[in-house]
């Protein structure tokens, strides 16, 4: 009797062991859906009822954007911008700068008729560069046709990946991964719905001390309209499996 008693405890203490320590039982709106963490996220904004960081304190600034329903349809639990000076500020934070291997997803509903363009261009996650007249960072968005895109400034130039792949109006999941392959240069890869959408080299983007915007280029241009949803950002460049993880985490 005592042999059996000892058993079960150990395999009781086993399975506690084994439970996800990142895991959170609960998200700020009370829903009862585990918030999944990954031990490379530094940022994640889940977007339920604020625009709170909930790793560390690099908490979001919210402008002219207002809550809303998320993918599965819990109010308050993601946010709309209309594309008129809308958007989610984070101020300056090193972590931000791009310069090494990073990842970063998000959840997007695209209103492209409200979408207000620079040029053919829409922002999801943008930052300036140090150098140059109003030079980038790092831009990683859509243009007016509804496809993906990332654009670099290394200080002297921009180098460009996309796709005419178009979204469609459903709620997508997107993610840029950059992986550093030397002193200048890096393998950036986008992904939709958890599938490579497309891979190309850019130039390492320049120091930046600005802040990072979502869903809106910092002149006020280039503005997202639709719903954006459960922001991450990991100081890692994401493997395929590691994606798929990302996309079908809750």
């Amino acid at each position: 009797m005592k042999i059996f008693t000892l058993l079960s405890f150990l395999v009781l203490m086993t399975l506690v062991s084994c439970k996800d320590a990142t895991t959170d039982p609960t998200d700020p709106t009370g829903n009862t859906d585990p918030i999944v963490e990954f031990p490379e996220m530094f940022a994640h904004y889940p977007l339920d009822a604020n625009a709170n960081d909930i790793i560390g304190n690099l908490d979001g600034i919210v402008n002219n954007a207002q809550l809303s329903f998320d993918r599965f349809g819990n109010a308050n639990s993601a946010y709309s911008l209309t594309g008129n000076d809308s958007y989610i500020r984070v101020p300056f934070a090193d972590k931000f700068n791009f310069s090494s291997d990073f990842t970063m997803s998000l959840w997007i509903k695209t209103d492209m008729d409200n979408c207000k363009a620079d040029g053919t261009h829409i922002d999801l996650i943008s930052r300036y560069g140090d150098i140059g007249n109003n030079q980038a960072n790092l831009y990683f968005g859509m243009t007016t046709s509804s496809c993906l895109e990332c654009w670099t400034h290394d200080g002297n130039q921009h180098t460009w990946i996309g796709k005419e792949n178009p979204l469609s109006s459903d709620w997508h999941h997107v993610a840029l991964v950059f992986k550093n392959i030397s002193f200048q240069k890096a393998e950036a890869t986008i992904y939709l719905d958890g599938e490579l959408y497309i891979s190309g080299q850019l130039n390492v983007p320049q120091d930046s001390y600005y802040d990072t915007y979502f869903g809106s280029r910092p002149t006020g241009y280039a503005n997202f309209a639709g719903s954006m949803d459960d922001i991450r950002v990991f100081t890692k460049a994401l493997t395929d499996e590691e994606i798929k993880d990302v996309f079908d985490a809750k």
